[in-house]
């Protein structure tokens, strides 16, 4: 796994400013913390984390102030690296007790250019303009919106369900710039993976789980019905192909060919609970200022 960290980052990780620290890091160390999901789909993005040295050059009191792709754990893997991370001693004095940015990017070796995520946003000028008054020169915002699996539509209903800083208004920034100058840029895919789940008959409170495997795309499963009847049905543990209707349901689902194939009892009955489930979409992502 690869792991840069920039003094000057690419267009989407904007430049390196001021206060970015320098810092001494181990890149394997950096590498233990791509996050897995982002790793197997072959995503790269950035973070930004402030932290406070201290005299001794240790990162301290680290938050996510700058974030790439949201909801793929960039910035969580960030703030443990920080923990990996000193300042070196020539520089410590300099930077001790003062507010200190760190920028990393992971790019991964088969992913080519940083991954600009659901949604085409503004030029940087757009974005600054609706910087909040008083709020700190660097910070961002996670904006949710839910969006059609076809055809890319205004973004509508957005709410913010984070900031940082928080209480500085970037929240409710970020959702009228979301409504007013983001546009979903593509459809969902024509057929998705669905990763269908159901434990052991003993096992306690006995539940079915389905995960769409899209990292990105910000697609969910929602139950529509009360499924068939889990009793006497098998441990069951597959991977399906599906197609969805327009107005999300499942269709046309197929086994993911394995080797030795899935037996034929466990995929019908897996096959059996998708018309109990119905394909949403949501647009995640960040809205960031100051970088």
């Amino acid at each position: 796994m690869a792991a840069t960290l920039l003094g000057a980052g690419p267009v989407l990780a904007q430049e390196a400013i001021p206060a970015d620290a320098p810092v001494r890091v181990n890149h394997d160390d950096v590498s233990r913390y791509y996050p897995i999901e982002a790793w197997r789909a072959r995503v790269s993005s950035w973070a930004r984390v402030r932290c406070t040295p201290d005299d001794k050059g240790v990162l301290l009191d680290c938050i996510v102030v700058g974030e790439g792709l949201a909801d793929q754990g960039f910035g969580q893997a960030v703030l443990k690296v920080a923990r990996l991370t000193r300042i070196p001693p020539t520089r410590r004095a300099e930077f001790a007790s003062k507010p200190s940015y760190l920028l990393y990017v992971y790019r991964h070796p088969d992913g080519g250019e940083l991954d600009p995520g659901p949604v085409r946003g503004p030029d940087r000028a757009v974005i600054e303009g609706a910087r909040p008054s008083g709020s700190e020169p660097i910070g961002m915002a996670t904006v949710r919106c839910p969006v059609p699996l076809t055809k890319p539509d205004p973004l509508r209903d957005c709410v913010a369900v984070a900031e940082s800083p928080s209480g500085q208004g970037y929240g409710a920034a970020a959702v009228g710039l979301a409504e007013r100058d983001f546009h979903l840029i593509s459809d969902a895919p024509a057929e998705v993976e669905i990763r269908f789940a159901l434990p052991h008959p003993m096992t306690p409170n006995r539940r079915w789980t389905a995960e769409v495997k899209a990292p990105g795309m910000g697609l969910e499963l929602v139950p529509i019905g009360p499924g068939p009847s889990i009793a006497g049905t098998p441990e069951i543990y597959v991977n399906l192909i599906c197609r969805w209707r327009p107005d999300g349901r499942l269709r046309k689902c197929r086994a993911v060919p394995t080797n030795p194939p899935m037996p034929r009892k466990t995929v019908k009955a897996a096959i059996a609970f998708m018309p109990s489930l119905k394909l949403v979409r949501h647009a995640t992502f960040n809205v960031n200022w100051g970088q």
